[in-house]
């Protein structure tokens, strides 16, 4: 047989293992070069592994073909009706669990919302509080907490707020001035003066006087009930 396919290259971080990446693309060692499709490849692995988020299928003479992969990087836990499920940043279904993982495990980004998603894998659920969800994710991005966001809590239109680091909760309220409540709160955490090994809840509903308060490890841990659930 002329040209057989050799090896089978997998380049990119993945939480799949590289065979299986392989295995569903329908590439074999022994097979000609000449058949590989790497446009049939792509899209029969996008279709059976739904957190990557590009794929690109290359062969080269005489018997190699190279796999490159992509995730998405930001993936969210937002509630489903049948439970959970994992989002991509504009919401796409990308797995649906019967529960969340536990407070101890835990160490991703989870969206309260106020209406819970439905639908299948691949399904957008880009709805109003969601919005809302992104709109904060972005500001909290601008002053480089995002690596430490825990939750993002919109489920109450006026009364939003989000938790960083498992320790510091930020209550925003409604979003009318949303990026001077941020930045207030922010400039408190960044002080000399406010306590970085203690938890404690900031108000800035109102953003010329940002409220802070100490509290117990119990009263923020609440903020992760829907582990529980």
């Amino acid at each position: 047989m002329l040209f057989p396919v050799k090896q089978i290259e997998v380049v990119g971080d993945s939480r799949y293992a590289y065979s299986e990446i392989i295995e569903v693309s329908g590439i074999r060692n022994g097979m000609r070069l000449y058949y590989v499709n790497g446009n049939k490849a792509e899209n029969r692995i996008l279709s059976s592994l739904p957190y990557l988020q590009n794929v690109e299928v290359k062969s080269y003479f005489p018997n190699k073909v190279k796999i490159s992969i992509k995730e998405f990087e930001e993936i969210y836990l937002i509630p489903h009706e049948r439970g959970f499920c994992y989002v991509n940043s504009e919401f796409e279904i990308l797995e649906i669990v019967p529960s969340a993982p536990s407070y101890e495990e835990f160490s991703g980004i989870c969206i309260k919302l106020e209406n819970k998603a439905s639908g299948e894998i691949g399904d957008k659920n880009k709805t109003e509080d969601a919005q809302r969800a992104t709109v904060l994710i972005e500001y909290i991005k601008k002053y480089g907490f995002y690596q430490y966001l825990n939750i993002i809590d919109v489920e109450e239109k006026y009364n939003n707020s989000f938790v960083v680091g498992k320790r510091y909760k930020f209550i925003i309220g409604a979003m009318a001035d949303v990026e001077d409540k941020i930045d207030a709160s922010f400039k408190v955490v960044l002080s000399n003066e406010f306590k970085r090994n203690e938890n404690c809840i900031l108000d800035s509903t109102d953003p010329k006087k940002v409220i802070s308060r100490y509290v117990n490890d119990e009263i923020i841990r609440k903020e992760f009930d829907f582990c529980e659930k």
